[in-house]
C-alpha cells in the first residue's frame, strides 16, 4: 500500500541531510585540528628537552674542565715539590697524556648532549610532519563528509522533482512504496 508523503517532508529530509552533512564535516575537521594541536604540543615540548640537553652538555663539560684543571695543577704542585723536572722527559709525557684525556672527555660529553639535542629536534621534526598529515586528513575527510551529504540531498532533491510538470508545479504527490519514491 503506498502512503503519500507530504511535500514539506521531503523539503525537510533533503535539508536534514545536508546539515547534517556539513555538521559531519565540522566534526572531521574539529578532530583534525584538536589531534594536531596534540602533536604540536608534543613539538613544543621536544624544542625544549633539546635546549636542555645542549645546556646541560654544556654545564657538565664546564664542570668537567674545571675539576680537570684542578688535577693537573695539583700534578704539577707535586712534582715540583718534589724536585721533578715538569718541563721535560717523562714528566712532561705524562702530563701531556693527562691534558689530551682531559679535553677527550670534555669533548665526549659534548658530543652527547649534541647528539640528544639533535635526536630531540629530529624528533620535532616528526612531530611537525604528523600534524600536517593529521590536517591534511581532516580537510579531506571534511570535504568527501560533506560531498557525500550533498550529493545525497541532491539525489533526493531529484527524486522528488521527478514528481513535478513543466510548469514547477507538483502534478502527484511522492509516494513510498518500500523501495523508492514513484
Amino acid at each position: 500500500m503506498a502512503v503519500a508523503i507530504p511535500t514539506a517532508v521531503i523539503v525537510g529530509a533533503i535539508a536534514v541531510s545536508a546539515l547534517a552533512a556539513a555538521g559531519g564535516a565540522y566534526a572531521a575537521y574539529a578532530a583534525s585540528e584538536a589531534q594536531a594541536n596534540a602533536i604540536n604540543y608534543q613539538r613544543r615540548q621536544t624544542r625544549i628537552q633539546e635546549k636542555q640537553a645542549r645546556d646541560a652538555a654544556i654545564a657538565a663539560a664546564e664542570i668537567v674542565h674545571e675539576r680537570n684543571q684542578r688535577v693537573l695543577a695539583a700534578q704539577r704542585a707535586a712534582l715540583g715539590a718534589s724536585g721533578v723536572t715538569t718541563t721535560e722527559g717523562t714528566s712532561l709525557i705524562d702530563q701531556m697524556d693527562a691534558a689530551v684525556e682531559a679535553k677527550l672527555e670534555e669533548e665526549r660529553i659534548r658530543v652527547a648532549g649534541e647528539t640528544a639535542a639533535t635526536g630531540f629536534a629530529s624528533q620535532g621534526k616528526l612531530f611537525r610532519w604528523q600534524a600536517g598529515q593529521v590536517r591534511q586528513g581532516g580537510y579531506i575527510g571534511a570535504g568527501t563528509t560533506l560531498l557525500g551529504g550533498v550529493s545525497r540531498a541532491a539525489l533526493g532533491y531529484y527524486d522528488y522533482s521527478r514528481g513535478t510538470g513543466a510548469g514547477g508545479t507538483t502534478t502527484t504527490t511522492p509516494t513510498y512504496t518500500g523501495g523508492d519514491y514513484r
